[in-house]
């Protein structure tokens, strides 16, 4: 109760001071129950858990978790942990769908654990799965590649093929940004970043055209402030859309609550759940 209140009066500066050492704590807590409960019961599920070398890459865990046929790799005292506690353990995607989804994207899909649990409860899908970040990618493939329904792409979802930069901003493996140097002054962190290279990228209409697929029944979009420039190109793509589940970074960049208001209108219905927007079509998806 104090810390709300606190909270309520913080000024913005030190809001944002509280934000980040709030989600830091988050990340101890709960690695450190990874690493001292091994075979404990997390909320629903039982896991296996172990320090691993399995992948070139630093402080590495690997979870044999009993819901799951594969094991799951994600990296210790990182982001990593916060996105397993609440995808696997918490279930933030689960909600019904009115169909079988033929057709899933998972654009800024980081190590592939949404795809991973979307591959588990639909696993007659089609999953295509975004991650432009190189280790991220890594760890995306290691956790996707037993899953043939899920085909994973290295490139960032963008307005137009071809190449921007990704942006290390200096909030975790999960806040990746991605931008061109003519609209660099919407980006809110652009002073800290701490670096860049280019990436190529990929579009709707190019994932449309390439697989083949017709019609998109979920698109999942978290992809830190480059939902303003997808949304922006909305018109030639959104017919072919049953649902959208978004987390919008105004906050990160300006102009993605702007853009996001000219989808929003072509969608009948719309749900809130924490920071992800659902848009849906017919009572294509709903909330558990």
């Amino acid at each position: 109760m104090i810390v709300k209140t606190v909270k309520k009066y913080l000024p913005s500066k030190l809001l944002v001071i509280y934000r980040k050492w709030k989600a830091s704590k988050e990340v101890k807590e709960t690695t450190n129950k990874l690493l001292i409960e091994n075979n404990s019961r997390f909320h629903m599920f039982c896991c296996n858990i172990q320090q691993t070398k399995d992948i070139d890459l630093p402080n590495v865990l690997k979870i044999s978790n009993e819901n799951y046929k594969y094991p799951l790799y994600i990296r210790n005292d990182t982001t990593d942990v916060i996105l397993y506690r609440n995808i696997i353990e918490k279930l933030e995607y689960n909600f019904t769908a009115s169909n079988q989804p033929n057709v899933i994207i998972d654009a800024g899909a980081n190590i592939g654990l949404a795809g991973v649990y979307f591959a588990n409860k639909y696993p007659n899908s089609k999953i295509i799965s975004i991650e432009p970040e190189e280790e991220n990618f890594k760890l995306l493939k290691e956790n996707t590649q037993n899953y043939p329904n899920i085909i994973a792409l290295q490139c960032a979802l963008w307005n137009e093929v071809g190449e921007v930069e990704l942006l290390d901003v200096g909030r975790g493996n999960w806040a990746f940004m991605t931008g061109d140097g003519p609209h660099y002054d919407e980006i809110n962190a652009l002073k800290k970043i701490q670096k860049k290279y280019s990436v190529k990228t990929v579009t709707i209409e190019g994932l449309l055209e390439d697989y083949n697929l017709g019609l998109i029944d979920i698109l999942k979009i978290d992809i830190e402030g480059a939902e303003k420039e997808v949304f922006e190109n909305y018109p030639a793509w959104v017919n072919h859309v049953q649902s959208i589940i978004v987390e919008l970074h105004e906050r990160m960049k300006k102009g993605c609550n702007e853009a996001f208001k000219k989808v929003e209108k072509e969608f009948d219905e719309s749900a809130i759940n924490g920071e992800d927007i659902y848009l849906s079509k017919g009572g294509f998806i709903k909330m558990i």
